[in-house]
């Protein structure tokens, strides 16, 4: 209220100054009061009013919700392998366990030999079974002949169906999808999402493959390893064997299998999976891969947070098929599951290829080693997981430590039995953590641990911290922020969604991740340049007559921070929105991000007579490619060839040991001169992508002839129909891309195709340009480039500005109309914001409590209070700011004081709820708050 006297105070500048100074002063103190009473100040609780009266349910969704339903307009949380079966029993839990039960039972079949202590047998049996039948070794595991038979076939599946999927993992490494690449294919770039709407069952079937291969290659390297070194110990050699005593023919069909399955799955597997990840692992920004840009385009460092942001949210990573082997691990350990693979071929190799004490204690080092980095790095995100790999490994070590006691010292009875007390102990332990952390990671348990802990939690939009307590997050909250995420945003995210067409809303997601990948810094710089005519001629130049191939960019600093094209020619795509164009080169992996900062050189270099001319000659080149007819340009060369050259009589023994004489092919090498007349000329790209970069020129022949002297009968041989491919200096193309003489004479013999050809050539490239200005006019047609920037990220736009900007640039009536067929929803959400720009430390009460209901709705005493706690009801605790002694009377009543959390209160389980430590951050805070705020009104 006290504003519009500032306003006209300011205003009357002709006043005396005596008069202004004593307005303004009137004014502060008035601020000032205003402050210090925002304790269930009427004028406060006024500011509501009656907004929410007759309100539509479009503008009181949930912001949990709208989120929800935003989410599953892009595939995230929807369909893939999730669902409930995935949240109660997660992927990476399962195959931490794995690796804890393979390991475990390659020390039991190796190290575990020879025991007499009925407690060791019992580890053996009981633990050592289980980890046998997850490594897929029936026979071991069960402890007997009649079962090798079937383990064999096992087995033998298990490596059929292993060598399959390595192939068909190693083919998509190769010539599949990498995400890697979308940058350099620009607008023709397929993104993941794309391919699993089109591909669906193929990129479910990669996923599966993957979690097949990392399951069986422990079992299958032990079978090849066992077979090939002929392990006493292993059962399965044994049965192979005894099939045919004397010439082990079968045990010789099982080492071949063994050399291939070597050669083409267990050695090579580690290594596609390193590409895989190398190639598909989130990165920072485009531009610069040290950080990335929060949902308000702000820039923050690319750590492991960032990553495992992107990992969940981005809905590319999320169809991704590789992602199961890089997600859930920090950013610097993103290949630790390749780690894992290389410690256990080398464990294998150490328990089976060695004997006595070597083996005990070699396996037992490179274990400890492997448990080392796993405890130094934590490479986990999730702190349980590395609470359940960390006990794994501790219960591993004793295991094989027991091993390495049992074959390096004597016998005796006694101490067999402690160590097989100690083996059986850490191994329960780790089984009782194991389901303590499953149970932990169950969210309906998890909801009655905390309903009946009472713990409320606490979450950070802006910096995505989920789950925390009040003393983690409210001290770290940015409240402007904060309040414009809960309110502005879901408001937005609500209409476009539900009161606009489905399409509306998914813009809408494409403008956030345009804000992602560029931030605010170049987004403000895009609307600047949209008022600055010199920029805009030149960016209207760039998408009407540059975009695509044969564009020149010689500035030295690329994304990688060095050039290294010897051309700098290339492929140039325009992102309309922030506009930007990005460069990628022909003749290197290079790529360059032009904006307005450099796009005045990149214009003129662009226009200058000399690059228009060398884009005249590629230009000409490709219209000869197109054309693919026969050019008159003879050259010659020496070559060499083996030909006949008469007959030798040969000496043979035959099948009854007689020696005969017989007459054979006699073969000779010669050098001659080898003359071609007419070529073909070729330019290829890098990929087979429309537009895509790449200009390899070649000329091939196929006329060649020649003759020459056989040097053993004297005859004349004659060569015809050869071929010859020449690459681009044959034809006096150079780095330079200058028009040479030889060029020169090939387009005088040519003028008429090129003046056929290069009419259509630039009609085609002009039509993928109008192409590309069309398909961004026809999604501003849908939601304008500006929304995001103007409305969207601007809630201090006023109400007049709002109408303004939707009737006057926007173009779908949906949203144009949205000032005249909301006001009712525009009314509620003026009001709140009116409510929480009041004063900083009604923000924050504001934030708090809309914090609080939708991070603790699902609890029984919450849900009960829920007209009291939801800031979509008008009688909220959210719009009735309260001294603190006044709250604790009010949350009484509702049963929800609590006991901070003590080592008493945590034994004679009291609910937590709102204590007088939560509390206490709370008001603290609000006190800051008041305290800043009041200083500086009274500075104004």
């Amino acid at each position: 209220t006290a504003l519009p006297v500032v306003a006209t105070a300011i205003a009357n500048v002709d006043l005396p100054t005596e008069e202004v100074t004593e307005q303004i002063t009137n004014v502060a103190e008035s601020i000032v009061s205003t402050v210090e009473d925002i304790y269930d100040a009427e004028v406060i609780q006024g500011v509501i009013g009656d907004s929410f009266d007759g309100i539509e349910e479009t503008y009181i969704q949930s912001r949990d919700a709208i989120r929800a339903a935003m989410n599953g307009l892009i595939g995230i949380g929807i369909g893939g392998c999730g669902g409930r079966c995935a949240e109660s029993c997660p992927l990476l839990r399962i195959e931490i366990f794995r690796d804890f039960a393979q390991t475990i039972s390659l020390f039991f079949s190796n190290l575990y030999t020879e025991i007499e202590s009925q407690m060791t047998k019992f580890a053996k049996v009981i633990f050592g079974g289980v980890s046998n039948l997850v490594a897929i070794d029936v026979a071991e595991a069960l402890q007997s002949e009649a079962f090798v038979t079937i383990g064999l076939y096992i087995l033998l599946v298990a490596a059929s169906v292993s060598f399959i999927l390595c192939a068909f993992v190693l083919y998509k490494s190769i010539y599949g999808h990498q995400s890697k690449n979308e940058i350099r294919d620009g607008h023709e770039a397929r993104t993941w999402t794309e391919i699993e709407k089109k591909s669906r069952y193929t990129v479910k079937f990669t996923t599966y493959a993957i979690t097949g291969c990392l399951t069986v290659y422990l079992p299958v390297a032990k079978f090849c390893i066992e077979l090939i070194t002929e392990s006493q110990n292993s059962l399965l050699v044994n049965k192979l064997s005894s099939l045919s005593p004397e010439n082990k023919t079968e045990l010789l069909i099982g080492k071949f299998i063994s050399v291939i399955l070597l050669l083409f799955f267990v050695i090579p597997l580690p290594i596609v999976f390193y590409r895989l990840i190398q190639n598909n692992k989130p990165s920072g920004s485009p531009e610069n891969p040290d950080i990335v840009y929060d949902v308000d385009g702000i820039a923050v460092p690319f750590d492991d947070k960032a990553y495992h942001r992107m990992i969940e949210n981005d809905p590319d990573q999320q169809k991704c098929p590789y992602i199961s082997l890089y997600k859930g691990f920090e950013r610097r350990w993103a290949y630790y599951k390749v780690v894992q693979l290389l410690f256990k071929l080398l464990l294998a190799v150490s328990l089976i290829a060695l004997t006595g004490a070597s083996q005990a204690y070699v396996s037992f080092a490179i274990y400890t080693s492997l448990a080392c980095v796993s405890f130094y790095t934590t490479p986990f995100v999730d702190e349980m997981n590395d609470v359940m790999d960390s006990v794994g490994r501790i219960a591993a070590i004793v295991t094989g430590a027991g091993g390495v006691i049992f074959i390096s010292l004597p016998k005796w009875e006694m101490s067999e039995s402690i160590i097989g007390l100690l083996v059986n102990f850490v191994n329960i332990m780790y089984y009782l953590v194991v389901m303590f952390v499953f149970v932990s990671g169950n969210k309906m348990i998890m909801k009655k641990v905390k309903n009946m802990c009472g713990k409320f939690t606490f979450s950070d939009t802006v910096l995505h911290i989920e789950n925390g307590t009040v003393e983690q997050i409210v001290p770290r909250w940015d409240v402007e922020r904060e309040s414009k995420h809960r309110i502005w945003h879901v408001f937005w995210e609500g209409i476009l969604l539900h009161e606009c067409e489905e399409k509306v809303a998914i813009r809408l997601l494409e403008l956030q991740d345009a804000t992602r990948n560029s931030g605010i810094a170049n987004i403000r710089a895009h609307w600047n340049g949209q008022n600055d005519p010199k920029i805009m001629e030149m960016r209207k130049y760039c998408c009407e007559h540059l975009e695509g191939v044969d564009v020149y960019w010689n500035n030295p600093i690329s994304r990688d921070g060095k050039l290294d094209s010897k051309t700098c020619f290339g492929k140039m795509y325009i992102v309309p929105y922030p506009f930007h164009a990005i460069m990628v080169y022909d003749d290197a992996n290079d790529e360059s991000f032009i904006r307005d900062d450099n796009l005045t050189e990149f214009y003129t270099i662009n226009r200058s007579s000399e690059i228009v001319h060398k884009r005249t000659t590629r230009q000409k080149l490709r219209c000869l490619s197109r054309w693919n007819g026969e050019i008159n340009f003879p050259f010659s060369r020496i070559e060499t060839e083996t030909v006949r050259d008469g007959t030798k009589t040969e000496t043979y023994t035959d099948n009854d040991g007689n020696e005969q004489t017989r007459e054979v092919p006699n073969y000779s090498t010669v050098r001659f001169t080898c003359y071609y007349t007419n070529g073909r000329i070729n330019v290829g790209a890098n990929t087979e992508r429309k537009m895509a970069a790449g200009f390899i020129v070649t000329m091939s022949y196929y006329d060649g002839h020649g003759s020459a002297v056989l040097p053993k009968t004297g005859q004349t041989h004659h060569f015809s129909n050869r071929t010859a491919q020449m690459g681009q200096s044959h034809i006096g193309l150079h780095d330079d891309m200058n028009e040479t003489p030889t060029l020169r004479s090939i387009f005088d013999k040519t003028s008429s195709v090129l003046e056929s050809q290069m009419p259509q050539l630039l009609s085609e490239h002009n039509d993928y340009r109008q192409q590309m200005i069309t398909r961004h006019q026809e999604s501003n047609k849908i939601l304008g480039d500006g929304f995001w920037y103007f409305v969207f990220n601007n809630p201090k736009i006023s109400r007049e500005a709002l109408t303004g900007y939707l009737l006057n640039q926007e173009i779908n009536e949906a949203v144009r109309s949205i000032p005249t067929r909301h006001v009712a929803g525009l009314n509620f959400l003026y009001c709140r914001l009116a409510f929480v720009n009041l004063n900083p430390a009604i923000r924050l009460w504001y934030v708090f409590w809309d914090d609080f209901y939708y991070q603790n709705k699902d609890m029984h005493i919450v849900n009960l209070h829920e007209n009291d706690f939801s800031p979509l009801k008008s009688n909220s605790i959210c719009y009735q700011v309260m001294q603190r002694d006044k709250l604790e009377i009010w949350l009484e009543k509702r049963n929800m004081m609590g006991s901070p959390v003590r080592f008493v209160t945590s034994l004679f389980c009291k609910p937590i709820l709102f204590n007088e430590s939560n509390l206490g951050v709370l008001y603290g805070e609000l006190f800051k708050l008041q305290s800043s705020h009041s200083a500086n009104d009274t500075r104004v």
